[in-house]
């Protein structure tokens, strides 16, 4: 027996990446639970199959087409194979799932590209292998026939899995649109293999997600009150004649007062195709829930058969073409009916505003009852700002610093409005550990570089300034901050207390809460309201409490990179070593040294034996499995391999394998999930 060489090891930190908690709305695992026709001919209306549309299909390697074992494995597929460059496989059924909720799509596939009769890593598929319709209006009875459409879903991602298979994705568009104002996708028409005739196939699964953020949910004229879990937080009811109640109408919309507020209702007529009905500005926070209600109550007028639409501002911000509520018009009756619409984390900011489209069409007129808003839970509340508190606890870590330590170095802020000479005169500028800026005029501005900052799952973030103002002087600081970059608005504005006129150095704080849903990327910092005022920084610092956070996030905080930089994220590779940063994590390394990317600590031997690094998995929330290959195709889990780990965070680990190698050959992986 010649004595077994092995070569160097492979080691694939394969990490599998955490399943994301999705709200199915179509789940067809091929499984016989929908029949089959491989023949649109003979289909029946009411059957309910997936089929075969003009019999462009035929027997797989497997001598088999419809549903069947999958080849080599136990799970159920549809298998055949395309007799034409066009092959469809439709649905002979209607799926009733409303356009605006569909969300991800994805299909389960694998194909014999290269056509050896097995499935396996050589047969590449590529995202035109494969296409995807909807229609909506269910594909024509019997057999299938053409409906309206189809639509396209458009281009696909892949990723690769093991044994052939591929998992196509089409992307979470937050709804469809194409398809006119018909509202639900009712068909689905597969194109499996384009172009590839002759080619065996299986499909395993196809899965319709919702979006990750759904649409409100309307409701006309419920049968219930609104539940015990919402508080009403802000309501209008005109129970006094004559009282607008702060609502304004716009040119469009003939409101008189006194006459058209009588008896607890707004009437008005409309004089062009934009009528509408302003509330004032009031301030309804943000809850933890992200759960709303709001309640419409319009009598209808008889011949009132016109839409409306309700529109609500966040923040202080305008009304957006996504904060807008469509309304079929109700029964023209005369009767009172209310619109009760849902919200179910669809806002993340205080709502501010409303405006009633009663009518789109001139000479309409609109009775409105009433308007009412409800939340459930805690409300979120606005940031705090402290002067000179007491030390943070040990839950917050520190996530970006600038200490102007550097003279000359505004480390990426820019001044507006003061000045701030570089290199410094003496006076204003960088040096003696602070950057000094004396204002030109009422409203100078310190505006930071581009950031990064999550919130953490705490809620919790603080943002410190290490402040010294002329003495003699009375100075109100003003914080400004902008989430997913956008702008700077007076709804995301604190002032700060009023300094003391000591001339001494004072530290600012300033709290947020669940206030900051979304990245912050940029501060701005009005140190002063006065001319000629000179003002030092010596040091601006952001924290996260990090309770309850991540371990991704505690590992993070704990490494050397520059806090905040955006190459920081799991997903992202910072030192470019082509190992993601999560990655690194699981596997001990280290993410900002380009040269760390081998976690194996001893090598494999001729006895079945090597070690690695890993996180310790109590940490990590990860399985450490251990794959053995002889030819860098077919993987098997080496099941009873025994893995010895050491204590601590960072762990080694060896392992006795139990797998041998064949002519010489073994290779290991790891795998992480």
């Amino acid at each position: 027996m010649q004595p077994m060489s092995f070569p160097t090891m492979a080691v694939l930190l394969g990490l599998a990446s955490p399943v994301t908690a999705q709200v199915v709305l179509l789940q067809e695992e091929f499984d016989n639970t929908r029949g089959y026709n491989p023949d649109s001919a003979t289909a029946l209306v009411g059957d309910g199959d997936w089929v075969d549309f003009g019999n462009r299909l035929t027997d797989s390697f497997a001598a088999s087409e419809g549903y069947a074992t999958a080849d080599g494995g136990t799970e159920s597929v549809l298998t055949g194979e395309p007799t034409s460059a066009d092959p469809q496989v439709r649905s002979d059924f209607a799926l009733g799932i409303p356009k605006n909720q569909v969300g991800e799509v994805t299909l389960r596939i694998r194909a014999d590209v290269n056509n050896d009769d097995v499935f396996d890593a050589s047969d590449v598929m590529i995202p035109g292998d494969v296409s995807l319709f909807y229609t909506v209006a269910q594909f024509g009875e019997p057999g299938a026939t053409n409906g309206p459409g189809p639509n396209s879903f458009g281009t696909p991602t892949i990723t690769a899995q093991t044994d052939g298979w591929y998992l196509f994705s089409w992307a979470d568009p937050g709804g469809l649109t194409a398809g006119g104002t018909a509202p639900n996708v009712e068909g689905i028409r597969l194109d499996p293999l384009n172009g590839l005739i002759g080619t065996s196939f299986e499909i395993d699964s196809f899965i319709i997600y919702q979006t990750a953020n759904p649409p409100p949910v309307i409701e006309l004229d419920p049968g219930s009150a609104v539940g015990g879990e919402f508080t009403l937080r802000q309501e209008w009811d005109w129970d006094v004649d004559g009282d607008p109640d702060g609502w304004t109408a716009n040119g469009q919309f003939d409101v008189v007062i006194p006459g058209g507020i009588a008896s607890s209702v707004v009437t008005g007529t409309s004089t062009g195709g934009d009528a509408n009905w302003l509330s004032p500005v009031f301030n309804v926070p943000d809850v933890e829930s992200g759960r709303f209600v709001m309640e419409l109550g319009i009598v209808s007028e008889p011949g009132d058969t016109t839409p409306k639409q309700l529109f609500y501002a966040l923040s202080g911000g305008a009304f957006g073409a996504t904060q807008r509520i469509d309304l079929a018009a109700p029964a023209d009756d005369g009767a009172l009916h209310v619109y009760r619409i849902t919200f179910d984390d669809d806002i993340n900011a205080p709502i501010t505003r409303l405006r009633l489209d009663p009518s789109n069409t001139t000479g309409i007129v609109s009775n409105i009852d009433f308007v009412r808003i409800y939340s459930e839970g805690p409300e979120i509340l606005p940031p705090t700002a402290e002067l000179d508190p007491a030390a943070l606890g040990p839950e917050y870590v520190l996530a970006q610093e600038w200490t102007f330590e550097t003279d000359d170095d505004l480390e990426g802020w820019t001044p507006n409005n003061q000045t701030v000479e570089v290199p410094n005169d003496g006076f204003t500028g960088v040096y003696s550990g602070a950057l000094w800026g004396e204002a030109s005029t009422g409203d100078p501005q310190l505006s930071s570089p581009t950031l990064s900052i999550t919130e953490p799952p705490s809620g919790r973030v603080v943002i410190e300034i290490d402040i010294e103002p002329d003495p003699g002087t009375s100075t109100a600081p003003q914080l400004f901050w902008a989430l997913d970059g956008g702008g700077f608005s007076g709804a995301n504005a604190l002032f700060a207390p009023t300094l003391p006129s000591d001339g001494s150095p004072h530290t600012l704080r300033f709290n947020f809460e669940n206030d900051l849903p979304g990245t912050l990327t940029n501060l701005r910092f009005d140190p002063s309201g006065e001319i000629s005022t000179l003002v030092g920084i010596g040091a601006i610092r952001i924290y996260r409490d990090l309770t309850g956070a991540s371990d991704y996030d505690q590992w993070s905080s704990e490494q050397a990179w520059t806090p905040g930089d955006p190459n920081t994220g799991a997903s992202e590779d910072f030192d470019a070593d082509g190992i993601d940063n999560d990655t690194e994590r699981l596997f001990g390394l280290v993410p900002t040294d380009p040269s760390s990317v081998n976690p194996i600590a001893s090598p494999l031997t001729t006895a079945g034996t090597f070690s690695y690094n890993r996180r310790n998995p109590t940490l990590a929330g990860a399985t450490y499995t251990v794959f053995t290959s002889t030819d860098l195709s077919v993987w098997t889990e080496d099941s009873g391999a025994i893995q010895s780990a050491t204590g601590g965070d960072l762990q080694t680990v060896n392992v006795q394998l139990t797998a041998t190698a064949v002519d010489g050959r073994l290779f290991v992986r790891v795998e992480a999930q």
